[in-house]
C-alpha cells in the first residue's frame, strides 16, 4: 500500500515487493492481538498504610486492523490501562492475578520496545529540530546504525506524507517562546514518533487534546488510515464529533477504573445493549452522537460512587460481558496452537488479517508474565538499545548539539557571564599580578568563578525530562550515554572559550607561575561545576528547587574554600566538609602555582602561603584532588538519571 506515491512508512525497512509504479513497497505488517484479563492496579497512598484502586478488574481485547477509541470522563484511568498495557508503568503494583499477552504470549520489555508504539499526551520534541529532522533523529536512534541513511530518510519521507507534514517538514517545531508549527502538526510529529519502528500496536493517550474539531478530524483520520496495514490501535480520546466518532470501529468505556462498556462503535450496538440493560435510562437525544450519548449517560453519576457502579455490575454481568471474555479465550486458544507450531518472535506472533481463526503464527512463550509489583527499576529491565552507546552520543550530538551550538540562546548564558566577569577583572587588576593581596583577590574569584556561572545551565535537564524519560522508554538510550552527551555538550564550548579567558586574565593581570597550571584548573573546576550543576538538575523536581538548592550549595563551598577561613581556622566538626569542598583545591592549587618559591614576605608582613594554611601544597597534587570530584559528580548523576523517577506513571 502506497501513500502519496510513497512506499508505506509503517512498514519495517527491509525486504519489499514490486509496485505497478515501480516503487518497493514493503510487504504487509502482520498485526498482534493483545488480550488482558482481570487487570487489577494499586498504588499507595500518601501515608502508604494502605493502598487505592486504580484500576478493577480490566478485562479486554484488542485486534489488529482496527481502531479502538477508549472514552471515560477524566481521572477514570484510561491513561493507567494504556500504561499497564505498554509496560510503562514506573509505580504502584499490578495484582498477579493479571494476565496481560500479546497473541497469547507475555512480552519481554524488549519486545515492547520494539514492537508496541506509544504517543504521550503532552507534545515531548525537541523545539530547535524540524519534523523532518525530529522524525530522522528518532529514527537512527531506533535502528540499526548499519541500515543505510538513505533508507531511514526514504521512511521519514513516507511517514511526513501518511501524515500530512510535507508542507512543514521544514518548519522548526517551535516551543512557547518561539514560534513553530502548529499544535495539530505538533500532535502528528508525535504519532510519527511512534511509527518510526513499524510497531505492531500503537496506542495513543488523548490523540485530540488541545485540537481544534478540524483538526482532530485530522488527526483521527491519519491515526485511521494506519490500521489498514494491520496494525493494532487503542487512542484515549475526549468527546469526539459524530463525524470523526465514525472512524472507530471499537469502543471501550472506563468508570471509575471499572469497564462499563466494550463492544462495536456503531450507534446502533451501543443504544441496544444500553437500552436492554438499563429499562429507565434515558435513549439517545435527536441528533446525538454514539460518544456524547455514552460519555453523557456514564459521567452523570460518576461522582457517585454506588451509582456509577450500577454501570459496571450490569456490564459484568451482562450477555456482553460473556460474549467478550469468550472472545478472549479464543484468540489466545488460537493464539496458543499458532505456538506450538510457530517460528518464535520473541513475545508474541502476528494474525496476517483480521480473522482469528486463520491465526497460525506466533512466537514461544518465552518471558514471565507481566504481572508483577512494578518499582522504580521496573523500565530498566529491558532488553539492549537498537544502537550502542558511543554511536547514540554520536546522534545526540549531530542533531541536538550541533543545532544547539548555532542558537545565540545557548550559547549567550554560556559565555556572557564569563566574559563580563574577565573584563572586571582585567579592568580592575590590569598588571598588578605581584601585589599578593590582589593576586589572592584574583585567584579566588577565579575559583568561584566556574561554580557560580554554571547556574546558566541549571533547568537544561529538568526541562528535557519529558523528551528523556520517553525516549528512555522507546529503547533510544542508556542513562550513561545521555549523561556523557549533556556533560560534553555543555563542557566543550568552554575549552577554547576558557583559554582565551585565561589567557586575557593570567598575562594581562600579570600573574606568576605556571600558565598550564592556571588554565588546568579552571578546566577541571568548570568541568566540576557542570557535573555538579547537572546533578541538582536531575535530583530537583522543577526549576526552582533546583536554582535554591544550586545556589545554597556554591555559598557553602564558598565559606570553606581556605580564602575566608584558613583550614586550621575552620571548627573540627566542620572540616569534614572543607575536605569535600572541590573549590578550595581549585583555590590551593592556584596559590600554590603563585606564590611557590616565594618564601619572603609580602607587603602585607605576611608569607600568603603560609597564612592560608597552604604551605607545602603540590600545585599538581591538588588539581588531581579537584579532578576527583568529576567522576564522583558524574556517576551520581547517571544514578539519578537511572533510578530516580521524579513523574509517577
Amino acid at each position: 500500500m502506497s501513500y502519496g506515491g510513497i512506499a508505506n512508512p509503517t512498514q519495517p525497512l527491509g525486504p519489499a515487493s514490486p509496485s505497478s509504479d515501480g516503487l518497493s513497497i514493503p510487504e504487509q505488517s502482520k498485526g498482534v492481538a493483545l488480550t488482558c484479563t482481570n487487570l487489577t492496579y494499586s498504588v499507595k497512598t500518601k501515608g502508604k498504610q494502605k493502598l487505592l484502586t486504580i484500576l478493577h478488574d480490566v478485562s479486554l481485547y484488542l485486534l489488529p486492523g482496527e481502531l479502538t477509541a477508549f472514552l471515560g470522563p477524566s481521572g477514570c484511568g484510561k491513561t493507567s490501562v494504556l500504561d499497564c498495557l505498554s509496560g510503562r508503568k514506573t509505580s504502584g503494583i499490578i495484582d498477579p492475578k493479571a494476565k496481560i499477552h500479546y497473541n497469547g504470549s507475555s512480552a519481554s520489555q524488549d519486545y515492547l520496545r520494539k514492537n508496541v508504539g506509544y504517543t504521550e499526551q503532552q507534545d515531548t520534541l525537541l523545539s530547535m529540530l524540524t519534523p523532518f529532522e525530529m522524525l530522522l533523529y528518532t529514527s537512527e536512534l531506533k535502528h540499526s546504525r548499519h541500515q543505510p541513511l538513505s533508507d531511514k530518510k526514504s521512511q521519514v519521507l513516507g511517514l511526513l506524507t501518511q501524515l500530512g507534514l510535507n508542507e512543514c517538514k521544514n518548519t522548526v517545531i517551535g516551543s512557547p517562546t518561539r514560534r513553530g508549527i502548529s499544535g495539530g502538526e505538533a500532535k502528528r510529529v508525535n504519532i510519527g514518533l511512534a511509527l518510526i519502528t513499524s510497531p505492531k500496536v500503537l496506542f495513543i493517550d488523548e490523540l485530540t487534546s488541545g485540537l481544534d474539531s478540524f483538526t482532530a478530524h485530522n488527526a483521527v483520520e491519519v491515526v485511521n488510515n494506519l490500521k489498514h496495514s494491520g496494525m493494532t490501535i487503542c487512542t484515549s480520546i475526549h468527546s469526539p464529533t459524530p463525524y470523526t466518532f465514525q472512524l472507530f470501529d471499537r469502543v471501550l468505556v472506563l468508570q471509575r477504573g471499572r469497564l462499563v462498556y466494550q463492544g462495536s462503535a456503531n450507534g446502533d450496538a451501543v443504544f441496544k445493549y444500553f437500552k436492554e440493560s438499563f429499562l429507565t435510562l434515558r435513549g439517545p437525544r435527536k441528533s446525538e452522537g454514539v460518544a456524547d450519548f455514552l460519555l453523557d449517560v456514564t459521567t452523570r453519576v460518576n461522582t457517585d460512587p454506588e451509582k456509577a457502579a450500577v454501570f459496571a455490575d450490569v456490564y459484568s454481568k451482562s450477555a456482553l460481558y460473556t460474549e467478550n471474555m469468550q472472545k478472549i479465550k479464543e484468540i489466545e486458544g488460537n493464539c496458543c496452537s499458532g505456538n506450538r507450531s510457530g517460528n518464535g518472535d520473541g513475545g508474541g506472533g502476528s494474525f496476517p488479517d483480521q480473522d482469528l481463526e486463520a491465526a497460525s503464527t506466533s512466537s514461544k512463550k518465552t518471558s514471565r508474565d507481566t504481572t508483577t509489583t512494578i518499582d522504580k527499576n521496573y523500565i530498566d529491565k529491558s532488553g539492549p538499545t537498537s544502537t550502542p552507546a558511543w554511536y547514540a552520543l554520536l546522534i545526540l550530538f549531530k542533531y541536538r548539539s550541533l543545532k544547539s551550538y548555532r542558537c545565540s540562546a545557548f550559547i549567550a548564558p554560556r559565555t556572557g557571564d564569563k566574559f563580563m566577569i574577565v573584563f572586571l577583572v582585567v579592568t580592575i587588576w590590569w598588571n598588578k599580578g605581584d601585589d599578593a593581596q590582589a593576586a589572592t583577590g584574583i585567584l579566588f574569584l577565579w575559583s568561584m568563578l566556574s561554580a557560580f556561572t554554571s547556574m546558566g545551565i541549571l533547568p537544561t535537564i529538568v526541562l528535557e525530562r519529558p523528551v528523556y524519560r520517553r525516549e528512555r522508554a522507546d529503547g533510544c538510550y542508556t542513562p550513561g550515554a545521555y549523561v556523557l552527551y549533556k556533560i560534553l555538550e555543555e563542557f566543550l564550548p568552554q575549552l577554547p572559550a576558557g583559554l582565551i579567558y585565561s589567557a586575557l586574565v593570567f598575562y594581562l593581570v600579570d600573574l606568576q607561575g605556571s600558565f598550564l597550571v592556571f588554565w588546568l584548573v579552571y578546566v577541571v573546576s568548570t568541568a566540576n561545576s557542570i557535573a555538579c550543576t547537572s546533578l541538582v538538575s536531575a535530583i530537583s523536581p522543577n526549576p526552582s528547587v533546583a536554582g535554591a538548592f544550586m545556589s545554597s550549595y556554591a555559598t557553602t563551598l564558598f565559606f570553606f574554600s581556605g580564602y575566608l577561613i584558613p583550614y586550621s581556622s575552620i571548627p573540627v566538626y566542620w572540616k569534614w566538609y572543607a575536605t569535600i569542598d572541590y573549590l578550595r583545591y581549585s583555590f590551593g592549587s592556584m596559590m600554590a602555582n603563585q606564590f611557590s618559591g616565594n618564601t619572603g614576605e609580602s607587603a602585607l608582613g605576611f608569607q600568603p602561603l603560609e597564612f592560608y594554611d597552604l604551605e607545602g601544597v603540590n600545585e599538581w597534587k591538588w588539581l588531581g584532588y579537584q579532578a576527583i570530584f568529576f567522576p564522583v559528580f558524574t556517576i551520581c548523576l547517571w544514578a539519578a538519571l537511572k533510578w530516580l523517577q521524579h513523574t509517577k506513571r
